[in-house]
């Protein structure tokens, strides 16, 4: 079973995204059709434009799994976010957008102690292009500009990425 089912099916409800105005957040515009070369644009954009950040958890605001929270926040009161917030929100933009968009739990690894966090420590997304649902690429726009591009998922090809 899919931990990730239940927060996936609430996002995908979400009716209140102006998505003109969340590309105009990211300082993208909207591409005719999905593509490679558009999706690459929209996580550049994205990465350069919507930081990290963590003030909600220090200041002991509540987080909540809400696609609706996570627009005002980023969008309206143009702040940042964490993976689960900056992340799950863009798979919404991407889905509206055209792109097959599945969300992927991830484990961050430590760079001091290089031990690995627990499991869904972290989100991600898979993301593939309409015209070739088996072609994905790894998407990640939460980790600053560690992943400025998408990268795709080839089955036994691995790459090595130290932050």
């Amino acid at each position: 079973r899919d931990p990730l089912a239940p927060w996936l099916a609430r996002a995908s409800r979400m009716t209140e995204m102006n998505t003109d105005s969340y590309l105009n957040r990211v300082g993208a515009e909207k591409d005719g059709h999905p593509s490679l070369k558009a999706l690459e644009k929209l996580v550049r954009a994205h990465v350069t434009t919507v930081p990290f950040e963590n003030f909600d958890v220090i200041n002991g605001i509540p987080i909540t799994i809400d696609i609706s929270r996570f627009y005002a926040k980023i969008v309206q009161n143009r702040r940042g976010g964490f993976c689960y917030e900056i992340n799950g929100l863009f798979q919404s933009l991407l889905r509206r957008l055209g792109y097959d968009v599945r969300l992927l739990s991830a484990r961050v690894r430590n760079s001091t102690t290089r031990i690995l966090g627990p499991e869904q420590d972290h989100l991600t997304l898979s993301v593939a292009l309409p015209h070739s649902l088996t072609e994905r690429y790894l998407v990640d726009v939460s980790f600053s500009d560690a992943l400025c591009d998408p990268l795709p998922l080839v089955d036994g090809v691995s790459r090595r990425y130290d932050l």
